[in-house]
């Protein structure tokens, strides 16, 4: 008999834990009674300790033996069994008529609703909108198998897949937990579901349940400890949620806390995908300033120091500001002055900045909708900031090295957002709103992100914008965008980066630096068009300049169109290690410095008005064939007008267009007539074989 274990694989993908497991088997050894090894009760399966499937007592099934009638059958072994019998329990003569099919057919949970179509011989399911939670598991009839088989041998597949949301938190009680689709595809209501007997299953919904809800029968208090989180599961259909999904928390007191994934997303059949989150779901004191600098007035000496959480409304100057910094948010206010205050959590959704009062750091005053040039910067306390709605700018320094700041909540009307805003903070998480227009240099220097979604409307993001984010993993940069400044996704450790439109995005990213600096030799970034990796690259016409794509490694070949302008910065494909060939224009008369230095470069076809080849462009890459149109051979190795002590500084093979290519690989082809010429340059120092081409 086939033991069921759950394969698991570690994969992070958008903020969440992907695992997979193995398929389960049925298998039956008799005409009336089947045995089954499973996924787990009359009402559901469930997963033990070391997330494995387990029948649960009275486990009820749906089998249809060589006919459409729909027969229940009850498990008769124990609760925790993998592995045990089934009994027939309806009777036939409830049925009135049925066709023959040519297999047996089965589904977990049974429902006397179930059908097996006559000819194709799917099944038409419910795909629950509503599911009930279990301690540690799925819940009531939440998760579907479906087998089927010629003979009494069944084996069960999963449908579905699973979201395991792991939750922790002080003092929380949930009462829900809710999956919501945040674009057009149903993930609820009716499916049309074909089971195989040698493939996987496949599920199509029909209906339009755009959302599924796990709620708790008496809400659940959820561990404080982060090791050991509190998991709700929630069963959904094999899906790509193309605009991503939010999960929404909801507490005993009817508060909410949501968690947005804000990128294609797809649930793999028969695997199951960990969320791990923190519910800051509290009471929080609420305070109104009814008159702008009275807030001093409104907490006690006594609290002012304490209070860990607070919600204010209405109209703050630059003393409220002062006040909060000074007193509660533990800033820095000068050397050798002691900052105090315990405040973590600041809400100020309901409140409005205005101008007036005292300046609230060295001679910065309030502006009216504005989030001030080092309003929060240095704060030793704050973890989570709700912005005002109204605010229209975020100033520079805003939350600079606010080392416990994880996550600040911007709403629509922010146009942009300043010069290292954040740098050095600790924020994980944000949400950039679609009315930003502009990032400016080094906004979010040194955060602790995953992952970037910059926002459709989003044009300009500023140079070290988003540079050495240790944990970034993706960013995706919409049509929106017209300019990326030098080194914006700097000093990363690998990342994917998702773009919609070629065009505006080579558009945007040129410039004489790179865009993508690596943090260390040996890293990388890939490129995706629409979520497909780009591998044969067209830079078309109508894009005035060669962008600067060092370290991709997504590339295997580029093409250059005619009319493209090649004579301008380095490294344009320095260090893609999987570009394998490269076809110039006519039109390109310069091949830059060091622009294709440690690539993989195997091939390479220049047109025939190149004249000059800089210093260290082909350097370290294996060449076995270089393509030259040009009858009289370009200058090489040149390097006019940069210092010598630049030049001398540099390794030995960069301050040669060929430098550290094997000789005696690399073959060269000329135009017919033009060997002569090429054997009497310095070509001759660097191909073993010059060919004259047809």
């Amino acid at each position: 008999m086939k033991r069921f274990s759950w394969l698991y694989i570690l994969l992070m993908l958008v903020g969440c834990t992907e695992s997979s497991i193995e398929d389960n088997s049925i298998i039956a050894t008799g005409v009336e009674e089947f045995y089954a090894t499973i996924e787990g009760t009359n009402a559901r399966t469930y997963v033990d300790e070391q997330i494995r499937m387990r029948w649960h007592a009275e486990d009820r099934i749906t089998i249809f033996k060589k006919e459409t009638y729909n027969r229940e059958f009850e498990f008769t072994g124990k609760t925790g069994a993998n592995a045990g019998g089934f009994n027939q329990v309806s009777v036939d003569d409830e049925f009135f008529s049925s066709y023959k099919v040519d297999a047996n057919y089965a589904v977990y949970p049974h429902s006397a609703d179930t059908e097996l179509d006559e000819t194709d011989c799917f099944f038409t399911l419910n795909m629950p909108a509503e599911q009930t939670y279990a301690e540690k598991s799925f819940g009531l009839n939440a998760n579907t198998m479906v087998a089927v088989s010629e003979s009494g041998n069944l084996m069960f597949k999963n449908v579905g897949c699973y979201l395991r949301v792991r939750l922790y938190g002080e003092n929380a009680s949930i009462s829900s937990v809710t999956l919501t689709t945040k674009g057009t595809e149903a993930i609820a209501g009716e499916a049309k579901v074909t089971p195989s007997m040698d493939g996987n299953p496949t599920c199509e919904m029909t209906g339009i349940g755009k959302s599924i809800s796990l709620t708790c029968d008496t809400p659940v208090t959820i561990s404080s400890n982060a090791d050991a989180p509190t998991d709700f599961w929630i069963v959904v259909p094999p899906v790509t949620l193309a605009s991503g999904f939010t999960v929404t928390i909801e507490n005993s007191d009817g508060k909410t806390q949501t968690y947005d994934v804000n990128q294609s997303f797809t649930f793999e059949r028969n695997k199951y995908y960990d969320m791990v989150r923190e519910v800051e779901i509290e009471n929080i004191p609420f305070i109104h300033v009814a008159q702008a600098g009275t807030l001093s007035s409104l907490i006690s000496d006594e609290d002012k120091y304490t209070i860990t959480s607070l919600k204010l409304s209405g109209e703050l100057n630059g003393t409220d500001i002062k006040f909060i910094r000074e007193n509660m948010a533990g800033c820095f206010i000068s050397y050798n002055t002691e900052s105090y205050g315990a405040l973590k959590i600041l809400d100020l959704s309901d409140a409005s900045i205005v101008e007036g009062g005292e300046a609230y750091y060295s001679s910065y005053t309030t502006e009216n909708n504005v989030l001030g040039n080092r309003m929060f910067n240095r704060s030793a306390t704050l973890e989570s900031v709700i912005l005002p709605k109204n605010i229209t700018t975020i100033e520079s320094y805003a939350f600079s090295y606010c080392s416990n700041l994880s996550c600040v909540t911007i709403f629509e009307n922010v146009k942009s957002i300043g010069a290292d805003a954040f740098l050095y903070s600790n924020l994980s998480e944000i949400t950039i709103p679609e009315s930003v227009e502009t990032i400016e240099s080094g906004a979010f220097n040194m955060c602790n992100l995953s992952e970037i979604t910059i926002p459709e409307g989003v044009k300009t993001i500023g140079d070290n914008a988003f540079y050495n984010i240790e944990n970034l993993k993706s960013v995706s940069i919409p049509q929106s965008v017209t300019s990326i400044g030098r080194e914006a996704f700097g000093y990363h450790r690998g990342i994917d980066v998702y773009i919609k439109d070629l065009r505006k995005f080579l558009e945007a990213c040129i410039s004489e630096n790179i865009i993508f600096t690596p943090k260390n030799d040996g890293v990388y970034y890939r490129l995706f068009l629409n979520n497909v990796e780009v591998k044969d690259l067209i830079i078309p016409e109508g894009v005035t300049r060669i962008p600067v794509l060092a370290t991709c490694s997504s590339l295997t070949s580029v093409t250059v169109s005619e009319g493209v302008d090649c004579n301008y910065y380095m490294e344009i494909f320095y260090d893609c290690i999987n570009l394998k060939q490269v076809n110039f224009p006519n039109s390109c008369q310069v091949i830059p410095p060091v622009a294709f230095a440690k690539s993989g470069l195997t091939t390479m076809i220049i047109g025939n008005n190149v004249t000059t080849i800089w210093y260290g462009a082909f350097s370290y890459c294996p060449l076995n064939a270089f393509y030259s149109y040009t009858q009289t051979p370009p200058a090489i190795d040149v390097a006019t007008g940069v210092p010598d002590t630049t030049i001398n500084n540099m390794p030995s093979e960069i301050r040669y267009s060929f430098g550290g290519v094997n000789k005696e690989n690399a073959t060269l082809y000329v135009p017919v007539g033009c060997k002569t010429a090429y054997e009497a340059s310095d070509w001759a120092n660097y191909f073993g074989t010059i060919v004259e081409m047809n």
